[in-house]
This record gives C-alpha cells, sequence and structure tokens, in this order.
C-alpha cells in the first residue's frame, strides 16, 4: 500500500482553498461533512490513483458519489483501513451515474479511487459528498446497481443487536425499470423481534411481517425498484439476536426464487419453476451448505446452470447440466463456511432440488464418485471434528456397474475415535480403525457404493480428529495397486497388463527402472498427483526405445503428501522400479589407482536440485584427473556448476578450476593434484533439464613420475614459485622499483601468468617485460609555479609512474615567461632523467632600439656586467641542482640523479 500512495497523484476539494503538490493524493479530512473530488473534475480525470481519508470523530460515514464518470474497469474502494473490516471494492462501470450511497463500518475510513493506466483522460473523475452518521442512527438509504450484491448488517454483527430498537432501510434501484430483489443470509431473531419489506412508494407490504425464530423463507419474485426494510426489536431476549442481508438490481419481471435455510440438519426442498428462472439457495454463514438432485429431466437444448458462490457474491464453481444429465443422482457441497448457490434455469426443466444446512457435527453427506478421482475431507477440516460425535458419508458410483475405490490421505484419530466402512451391498464391514492406529489404508468396494462412519469419543483433544481421502469410480476388472510406503525404500515390478501403480509419500522420492522392455506404440507413463490429487504433471514417459536402459525420475513435493503414479497402456509392458527417499546433498567416494567419476544418473541427464561432492582418492603419488565429457544446463539466473579443488578442502584458495552452465568448455580438461586427492563439487539448480541431456565424465588416473617446471629467467622479475606442478599456473612479477608497461598498468607488481605442461615444459603466452621507473617530477617541480610539464610513453599519456623511456616534457605558463632549458627529458635505465629540468625566466622588455646605447645599462654594463650575471645564474644553478654537466647524449655519466634536486624555486 506504501507503494501505491507513493504513486497517488494530486486531488482537489471543493470549497477549501488547499495547495497540491503534482502527484500527491493521499489527504486526511476530519470535519463531520464535506465535498470533494478528483482532480480536474469535471473535465478531466488526468491521474490514476487518488485516497481520501475521513475521519468524523464517532458514528459513521455515509458517503454520496453525486457524479461518477471513471473507464469501465476502474475501481472504487470503501473502508480499505476501517478497523471494522476488509476493504469492500466495486466496479464503478455498473454505478449508479447518480446518487449512489454507501456506509463505512466505523467513524474513520478511506476512499480509494484507482482507473487503470492503459485509458485515455475522456473520464471526468468522480464527485461525492461525505457526512457523519451519528451513533444511535439506524436509518439508511442506499442505491443498487445491476450485477453486484451489497450487504446490510445489524449494528455490531456479528454481536447482539441493541433490544428495543428501530432501524429502517430504504433501498432502490438506479433505473426504476427495475426492481429489487431481497436475499436473507442470517436471521436469528428473538422471540418477538419483527421484520417486515415494503414497497417504498405506497408502503404495501413485501414480506412479512417476520417473527421469531425463522428456520427458513422463500421469497417471491421481486415487484417494486424501491423497498423498505423495518426491523423493531423487542425490550429483552435471551436468545441470538442478528440479521444480515443483501440486495441486488434485476431486470422487472424476472423469476427470482430465493431460498435461505435456518435450520440445521433439515433437508429443504425447491421445485423447478417452469419457465426460465434464477434460484438462490443460502444457509447460514457459519455453517456449510449441501444440494443434491432428487430427480431431474433436461429437454434437449436446455440446461441447468449451476453456480457456487461465496460470501461477496463470487463465483468459486460452476457446472453445466444438460440432457445428458438427465435421470441421473447429481450431489454439490459447498467447500467452504458461508458458500451458496445459484441455480439458473430454462423452460424446458424440470427438478426436485434438495438442501440442508450443516455443521463440523451434523451429517449425512452424500457424494457421488466418477471416474476421475476427487478429493473429501472432513466437515470444517482442517479444523477437528466434534468431541462425541458421529459422521457419515455416503459415496455412490453415477455408473452402477463401477466400483468405489477409497484412499485415506490422512486419518488422525485419538483414542475411543472409531472410522469404519461398510460396503451397502451386503452390509459387511470392509475396515475398521480406531485411536490405537494411525496409518494410511486403501480398499475397493464390492459394490457401487460405500458408506464411512466416523464417531468420535467424548473427549478433548488438541492432537487431531479428521480425515481426507480421495474417491473414484473403477471398471470392476481395473488394475490399480497402490503403495504408502511412509517414507521407506521399497520396489515392485509390472503385471502382465495394463495397470496403474500409486505410490504416497510425504518426501521427495528417487525412482529407478531397470528391466525394461516396452513394445512399439506403448508407453509407460510417470505423472505426479498435484493441487490436492486433483490433477497431474507429466514428470516424463518411457518408450520402445529406452528398452534396456536404466531410467531415473524424481518427483517435486507439493504438499504433505506427494502421489506418484506409473500407468501402462498395454499387457506385454515390463519393468522393475525401486524407489527410496531423495537426499539433495550426498557424498560419493572414488578409490583406487584409476576409475571414472560420472554425474548423477549418468548416461542419462541429472535431475535438479542436486549438491554432490565427489572425493578422488589414488594410493599414493599424484592423483591425474581429465574431463572428457561435460554438457551444464543454465538459465540467466541459474546456473550448474562443476569446480575441481586440490586436496580434500573446497576453499576458494585451493581451486583449480571450474565449470559453468551456459559457458563454452574444451575437453579434454586436465587437472593435477598436488598430492593423492582432489576434490570435485557438482551444483545442480532448480532448472529443469528434462527437455535435454545435461552430464559429465571424468577419468583419473595415479601419476609417480612428474615432470616439474624450472622458473623461467626474464630480466628484473621474480616468479611465484620457482618449480611448478603440470598443470598448474606459475605467476611472474616485476621486481621492486620495476613495472610492466605493456599492459598499462603502471602499479608494481602486475603480473604475467604461464601454464606449465606435462611433459615439463611451458605453454606458450605472454612475455613480461620490466621497466626502472623514475621519481616523479611533482613534488620537486610543484613550488616553480610557471613552470608546467606532462608525462608520456609511445603517445600514451602516462600520469601515474614515469619509469623507462617516458619522456618529460616542459612549457611555461604565460606570455611573459620563456623557457630556459631543455624542452624534452626522458627517464632512463638507471631510474634517473637525462638532464635537468629546465627553468622559467622573465622575457626581456624591449622599450627601444636593440642598437642604441641606453639598452646596454638595461643588459648589463659591458662585457663585465654580462660576466658578472652569468657567474650568478651558474651559481644559482649548481645550489638547485648540485654538480653535473648539461648535454645532450644520455650516457651514464651525462645524466642528473634526481637526489640532488632542490625543492628551491628555479628562476
Amino acid at each position: 500500500m506504501s507503494r501505491i500512495l507513493q504513486i497517488c497523484l494530486a486531488c482537489t476539494i471543493v470549497g477549501v482553498q488547499m495547495l497540491f503538490v503534482e502527484g500527491d493524493c493521499n489527504e486526511r479530512f476530519n470535519t463531520t461533512q464535506g465535498v470533494l473530488t478528483t482532480n480536474g473534475f469535471p473535465n478531466s480525470l488526468k491521474y490514476t490513483v487518488c485516497i481520501f481519508h475521513i475521519d468524523v470523530g464517532s458514528g459513521r460515514i455515509e458517503v454520496t458519489f453525486e457524479n461518477v464518470s471513471l473507464p469501465g474497469n476502474a475501481v472504487v474502494g470503501l473502508d480499505i483501513y476501517s478497523p471494522a473490516g476488509a476493504a469492500k471494492f466495486l466496479n464503478v462501470a455498473q454505478l449508479c451515474p447518480e446518487s449512489l450511497v454507501l456506509y463505512s463500518k466505523s467513524h474513520s475510513t478511506a476512499i480509494f479511487i484507482s482507473k487503470p493506466t492503459n485509458v485515455s483522460d475522456s473520464y471526468k473523475g468522480v464527485k461525492l459528498h461525505y457526512r457523519r452518521v451519528p451513533e444511535g442512527t439506524c436509518k439508511f438509504k442506499y442505491k443498487s446497481f445491476v450485477g453486484t450484491e451489497q450487504e446490510i448488517q445489524s449494528r455490531g454483527y456479528p454481536k447482539n443487536y441493541e433490544a428495543n430498537s428501530t432501524c429502517e432501510y430504504i433501498v432502490a434501484a438506479c433505473s426504476k425499470d427495475n426492481v429489487i430483489q431481497i436475499s436473507f443470509r442470517d436471521l436469528s431473531f428473538g422471540p418477538r423481534d419483527v421484520l417486515a419489506v415494503y414497497n417504498a412508494e405506497d408502503n404495501s407490504v413485501l414480506l412479512g411481517p417476520l417473527t421469531g425464530p425463522l428456520e427458513g423463507i422463500e421469497t417471491g419474485p421481486p415487484s417494486s425498484s424501491s423497498v423498505k426494510i423495518v426491523v423493531n426489536t423487542s425490550a429483552s431476549s435471551s436468545a441470538v439476536r442478528k440479521y444480515a442481508f443483501v440486495f441486488r438490481e434485476l431486470l422487472k419481471g424476472k423469476c427470482v426464487k430465493d431460498h435461505y435455510d435456518g435450520n440445521l440438519g433439515v433437508e429443504q426442498r425447491v421445485s423447478s419453476a417452469g419457465r426460465p428462472c434464477l434460484h438462490a439457495v443460502r444457509s447460514y454463514k457459519e455453517t456449510w451448505l449441501r444440494l443434491w438432485f432428487e430427480s431431474i429431466r433436461i429437454s434437449p437444448g436446455n440446461f441447468v446452470l449451476l453456480a457456487l458462490k461465496d460470501s461477496r457474491g463470487r463465483i468459486r464453481m460452476n457446472w453445466n447440466l444438460t440432457s445428458n444429465d438427465s435421470g441421473l443422482v447429481r450431489n454439490f457441497d459447498g467447500i467452504k463456511q458461508g458458500n451458496w448457490f445459484e441455480i439458473e434455469q430454462t423452460a424446458n426443466v424440470s427438478f426436485d432440488l434438495r438442501f440442508m444446512s450443516y455443521s463440523a457435527d451434523k451429517c449425512p453427506i452424500y457424494k457421488v464418485t466418477k471416474e476421475y478421482e476427487s478429493g473429501f475431507s472432513s466437515p470444517g477440516y482442517p479444523a477437528n471434528l466434534s468431541r462425541n460425535s458421529r459422521c457419515e458419508v455416503y459415496f455412490k458410483a453415477v455408473d452402477k456397474t463401477k466400483v468405489i475405490h477409497l484412499r485415506f490421505s490422512e486419518l488422525f484419530l485419538t483414542p475411543g475415535d472409531d472410522v469404519t466402512v461398510y460396503d451397502p451391498s451386503d452390509r459387511s464391514v470392509m475396515a475398521r480403525y480406531d485411536g490405537t492406529e494411525n496409518m494410511l489404508v486403501s480398499l475397493t468396494s464390492k459394490g457401487d457404493s460405500v458408506r464411512v462412519v466416523f464417531t468420535s469419543a467424548d473427549n478433548e483433544t488438541t492432537v487431531g480428529r479428521r480425515f481426507k481421502l480421495a474417491h473414484q469410480a473403477l471398471s470392476s476388472d481395473k488394475c490399480l495397486v497402490e503403495y504408502v510406503p511412509l517414507d521407506k525404500s521399497g520396489q515392485f515390478s509390472s503385471v502382465n497388463r495394463s495397470c496403474e501403480f500409486n505410490i504416497y509419500y510425504r518426501t521427495a522420492i528417487e525412482m529407478t527402472f531397470k528391466n525394461i522392455d516396452v513394445p512399439q506404440n506403448s508407453t509407460i507413463a510417470v505423472l505426479q498427483g498435484i493441487k490436492e490429487l486433483t490433477s497431474f504433471k507429466s514428470l516424463g514417459n518411457i518408450r520402445s526405445e529406452d528398452s534396456g536402459k536404466t531410467k531415473y525420475f524424481r518427483n517435486v513435493v507439493y504438499s504433505i503428501f506427494s502421489l506418484i503414479t506409473v500407468r501402462t497402456d498395454a499387457a506385454n509392458v515390463y519393468f522393475r522400479l525401486s524407489f527410496k527417499p531423495f537426499i539433495s546433498d550426498r557424498t560419493v567416494l572414488l578409490q583406487g589407482s584409476n576409475g571414472t567419476l560420472l554425474s548423477p544418473y549418468y548416461p542419462e541427464s541429472y535431475l535438479r536440485d542436486i549438491e554432490q561432492v565427489y572425493h578422488v582418492i589414488v594410493p599414493n603419488g599424484h592423483v591425474m584427473l581429465n574431463f572428457t565429457e561435460i554438457r551444464l544446463s543454465g538459465e540467466r539466473f541459474s546456473n550448474d556448476q562443476v569446480r575441481i579443488y586440490d586436496g580434500s578442502t573446497t576453499s576458494e584458495g585451493a581451486r583449480l578450476g571450474y565449470f559453468e552452465g551456459r559457458t563454452p568448455v574444451v575437453v579434454p580438461a586436465w587437472f593435477f593434484g598436488s598430492s593423492n586427492i582432489i576434490t570435485v563439487t557438482f551444483y545442480s539448480g532448480k532448472v529443469d533439464v528434462s527437455k535435454r541431456t545435461y552430464l559429465f565424465k571424468a577419468l583419473y588416473t595415479m601419476n609417480t613420475q612428474v615432470n616439474y617446471c624450472d622458473a623461467l629467467k626474464w630480466p628484473n622479475t621474480h616468479p611465484e614459485r620457482n618449480l611448478t606442478l603440470p598443470g598448474r599456473t606459475t605467476k611472474y612479477f616485476c621486481n621492486k622499483d620495476y613495472l610492466n608497461p605493456d599492459y598499462q598498468n603502471y602499479n608494481v607488481g602486475k603480473w604475467v601468468a604461464r601454464k606449465c605442461r606435462f611433459d615439463g615444459e611451458w605453454e606458450q603466452g605472454a612475455t613480461l617485460t620490466c621497466k626502472r621507473i623514475c621519481p616523479k617530477l611533482d613534488e620537486k617541480l610543484k613550488i616553480n609555479s610557471t613552470l608546467k610539464w606532462g608525462y608520456s610513453y609511445r603517445f600514451y599519456y602516462n600520469t601515474d609512474k614515469p619509469f623507462d623511456g617516458t619522456h618529460v616534457t616542459f612549457d611555461c605558463r604565460g606570455y611573459e615567461w620563456i623557457l630556459n632549458g631543455p624542452e624534452t627529458i626522458t627517464c632512463t635505465s638507471h631510474g634517473n632523467y637525462s638532464a635537468t629540468p629546465p627553468t622559467c625566466k622573465k622575457r626581456p622588455d624591449r622599450e627601444t632600439d636593440s642598437f642604441s646605447s641606453n639598452n646596454t645599462w638595461k643588459y648589463g654594463a659591458g662585457i663585465g656586467g654580462a660576466l658578472f650575471i652569468v657567474s650568478i645564474v651558474i651559481t644559482v644553478l649548481r645550489v638547485c641542482f648540485g654538480c653535473f654537466t648539461c648535454c645532450n647524449t644520455a650516457s651514464a655519466s651525462s645524466t642528473l640523479p634526481m637526489t640532488s634536486l632542490s625543492s628551491e624555486k628555479l628562476s
């Protein structure tokens, strides 16, 4: 939600002067009433999201939308932050264009208005009024709209409402051509409480008065576009007192029948209407609802559409019954508390429909079993069944020639509890289990039905008292073999006919198929049950070309239990299957003077999510490992990896090399150990590797004769080691005060590596050339602010460390200064420079003709003055730079030692 608040854009308030920051539409209002509009109203809706926080201090908030103009799939939310409950979101495409009224559940709420980001700005936005409804008020007005249900609850619901009070609710349709349908969800009245529904236009009675505890209500077709519901409560009562009903807008003249069941465990009846009609069947919110057709006849071209909805009116499941369903017994159950059914029928349909509300301790329950496997759990699952209760479940096959197969996937019993399975065909007991056992079972009936009776003891328990099973209708000659190994290893062989083998596990298992013989055009299918065992995912197929091979499979655990199904489609399909719990991380020890290291399941693909460590140990000497095959899988964010380490450690410093998915590999790839042990680690990520074959293979041998490589002798360098093992790499470094300019890295320590071959010779590679470093002039000359200089080497600028061959070029700053000395000097192989750096001096001021006698005083008084000036310059230079001889050649006797340089300013 914080992200939504950050992207909210500006909104405005009518009649209030406020400054809005661009992009801000997260405002709070603490007045008792006001008028709000979205930004740009009524001309455009520029921004995408707005949130108005409103707090009126007490009572509730009434929100009236005076004008709504938003795109069809925009939403309006109310009570986003209300302490009383969850948000209420409405699709404004179906809202009234004017005077839509909504109520919050408390005095504080947030109104969320959003439009899609991919629509144009032609929509005008929203204008609304809000006001405080005082705490004791119980008179409300609502607007209904087609396609959406809204709910009205008694104050404080689900707690008891206030005694000796009157509440009035007026509901009007958006269009006067439509009508209002009222549907009850809860009517737990006191003995003398009264509810009545009136036509709001003429106060004629449409329903009621309804008085006292109600076990069920059937409402007739709606006839008014505006209704008034009045509830009068008596002075006192000890009974549960609450109510909840919904309203919606329907087209006038539509056949609608609403059925409310308020009596647990009692069958209610609904008959077809003989014309197109809509039936709604509801029960207590806190109960489950079961519905079944005792008889049904549908003429060709007609239908019965059955929808299971939740408490907010959203469809959870739906079924379309056609003429093919005529004469069949159909049974339907709500999957959660508060679910209800909506049945739409065409004209030429007749049925006798029964329904019943039940709680966790009230049964029976009737289930229709079909050819595919369906799940069933005890009422209220995963909550425990009540103590001292009895629950009966009947399973009946649609086809009377079938038999029923039951499999308990979960059976929790406490001492004194009892589960008995009966075969109604001869009333025999097929199986019985009590609290002394906690096991998984499967069984097959003799006839087309099964009766399961669960009886709980009179004791409290927190351990568990529930069951879960799957039921399926099978042919009487169906081959079904099931194994419940309880996380242990097991094995079995095929039978000489088409069959289905089921394995139930709580963890991932590893399956190995051997002795495979599959005829042409036949298949062994390996499947995994997912989503509560109602659908399957293929793990792979074994075909005729796999005969004589060994195949491997592994499942993925989706829930507490995992179902593996192996199906054969012919009589002459043979195999032997062994299975065991899958261990993702394992260690393999390979010993001997020679051998082979293989990927898991080689030559088949390895499976995903494996971590394996190989320790390769030869008796003595050195171990040589040669990878001859390697194909690793990889994706953008997940690559399989093989890493090779020297010795028994897996530290990064001991790594000899590695391979990775999506990276080219050259084989053979040799690795040589410094001892008799090499460690290899393998990691397979979560990438599905079933589409291609991924594997690796390496041969290892023992080597007692080692041809070391002697260190190379390069000037001004030193090696990482003097002797190098075959297959290893040695680094060569420049000595102190030297560097390698060929790598464009002027830091001391840059290295060049060479790999040692197994014949004791070095592989071809780069040569390390190290050059002498000269001290930089910057510190010595920086006090001379008029002199500037730069370093270069082979057309490259070098500003870090000058070395042998680096040129230093000088110049003076400003026209008034001229260079006194060489323009360029060079760093030599001795670590000094070819000449003394120059200085800058003032350019002479030539105000008169150079041949005038007056210039004699400007440039010196005759020969004696000139000699005097030259002697002073030479003295200064000797003081600054020491004794040296400047010449144009770079011989050892004519270069300048940098230790003699002075930091005094040169002029």
